[in-house]
């Protein structure tokens, strides 16, 4: 269970830029046959065993939609293109969508501090706007990695006692310091959204967001209601497969308890392409980088992870909760849309390598960037031990004219020089920022596709101990 993603170095906007190179690419690429975009749906699921439901939509056209796997083991049912699923943190973009709602009709702007809707809240001497609570820089804990929570999974509780499991903790960082994936800013969000509109969060999402669009299958899920085309959920064990944990959705909130299908939600990404429901400065703003207070900008907007594909640009964002695990993936500039639901957690087959694949068989474009050759001379200048987060070392290796990654006793990884300072895997895509103060390489940021803010800072371990370094977490907790 823990509820995001993500991502690379692009910046992006919802009307997102590509290279003119990559445009052109894309353009004089013949389109994919569904045939052949089956076959990586095929390839990541089992007919047997829980799956997942795929579409993928270029330029208003259909490339496939189709889905692979069962919906119920026990009953030996098959997954539909319609059927109906958790969604995780993608929940996240439509409480981000009903802030900005709210924001157009005037009734809140996000510098606003969040005292002006939720007084009673002990903001602890900080100033925490609106705006803090979509980038994730508030600083406010993560209510998933507070201990006391985790015993709470499977009750039902109000919107107050959710926000009472985290309100008094210290905070984390001062806002606006750095990024750091937090599900509590997303149940704030949901408070405000109820004390302005005088709406429960599921009545406004359904009224404002679902109605409007068209969304017939998407609501905030409650497990007491029939719910026709709901799949089960699962978790792998020993033997192959067990019925997923119980988790109350009130615990999930306006982080992460809605449900969804593949449909609606190519639905709602033709809501971004044609600017229904927001204006296009707001949908813009959804899917632009926040920055933090020195400038530096967090690859997060509001509800979506900027990213990239090749050459591509993208914005894109994950969610897991139990049972279930899903990916949905834009590349504006294209006109792509990709959505990947699966009910299990972990599935087979992550459904972000799956939407990443299919995104990049439909713009006929490669995962790996060019590499650069650089002087051989100069990769002394990565080489060394970094402290993680999680104060452990990673150690960066040469071999010659090649660079290596080696965390513990995992294998080493061949990193390949594509930008100043920037190497990939071309195992898994990952990505390592080295970052430097005055010419010297201080610190590296590991940037894989599934995983944002694991930075280690370098250290000479000869002369600092283990916990010398300090530096900003990345997400954890229960819902991604």
């Amino acid at each position: 269970m823990s509820f995001i993603r993500s991502i690379t170095l692009a910046l992006a906007a919802c009307a997102a830029f590509a290279s003119p190179l990559a445009e052109a690419h894309a353009s004089q690429t013949a389109a994919p046959t569904r045939a052949e975009l089956e076959s990586i749906v095929q390839a990541a699921y089992s007919a047997d065993a829980p799956g997942a439901a795929v579409i993928v939509v270029l330029k208003g056209k259909t490339l496939y939609r189709g889905a692979r796997g069962l919906a119920n083991i026990e009953l030996d049912v098959p997954l539909r293109p319609d059927s109906v699923f958790r969604i995780g943190s993608v929940t996240k973009q439509f409480t981000a969508a009903a802030i900005l709602l709210l924001a157009e009709e005037g009734k809140l702007s996000l510098s606003d501090p969040i005292t002006k809707f939720l007084p009673d809240y002990p903001v602890q001497g900080h100033l925490v706007t609106i705006q803090h609570l979509l980038a994730h820089t508030s600083g406010i804990r993560n209510y998933t990695e507070v201990p006391e929570w985790q015993p709470t999974l499977r009750n039902d509780v109000s919107v107050q006692q959710l926000i009472d499991v985290f309100k008094d903790k210290p905070f984390d960082f001062p806002p606006g310091e750095h990024w750091k994936y937090d599900n509590s800013g997303y149940i704030l969000l949901g408070a405000i959204i109820e004390k302005i509109s005088g709406q429960s969060y599921p009545e406004f999402l359904r009224t404002h967001i679902f109605e409007p669009l068209g969304m017939q299958s998407s609501r905030y899920e409650d497990l007491a209601k029939i719910t026709p085309g709901r799949v089960a959920g699962y978790m792998p064990d020993k033997s192959g497969w067990r019925n997923a944990d119980y988790l109350s959705m009130s615990e999930a909130y306006a982080a992460g308890a809605l449900i969804s299908t593949v449909d609606d939600l190519a639905r709602w990404d033709a809501a971004i392409e044609h600017g229904e429901l927001l204006k296009p400065a707001s949908w813009q703003r959804a899917c632009s980088s926040f920055a933090l207070n020195d400038g530096t900008l967090t690859r997060y907007g509001a509800g979506w992870i900027i990213g990239r594909i090749g050459p591509v640009a993208t914005v894109e964002h994950g969610g897991g909760i139990n049972g279930f695990n899903a990916y949905v993936l834009r590349a504006p500039a294209q006109q792509l849309y990709v959505a990947v639901l699966a009910n299990a957690s972990p599935p087979q087959t992550p459904p972000q390598d799956v939407a990443v694949k299919l995104a990049a068989r439909a713009l006929g474009v490669s995962l790996d960037s060019p590499e650069i050759k650089i002087p051989a001379a100069r990769l002394n200048d990565y080489v060394g031990d970094y402290l993680t987060e999680g104060k452990s070392v990673r150690a960066i290796t040469r071999d010659g004219s090649r660079l290596y990654a080696k965390d513990g006793d995992a294998d080493r990884l061949e990193l390949l020089s594509i930008g100043k300072d920037l190497f990939e895997v071309r195992a898994n895509h990952a990505r390592f920022q080295f970052q430097r103060d005055h010419g010297r390489v201080v610190a590296v940021e590991m940037q894989p596709r599934i995983l944002i803010g694991d930075r280690a800072r370098r250290v000479n371990l000869q002369h600092h101990g283990a916990g010398s370094a300090k530096m900003p977490k990345g997400p954890g907790g229960e819902f991604r």
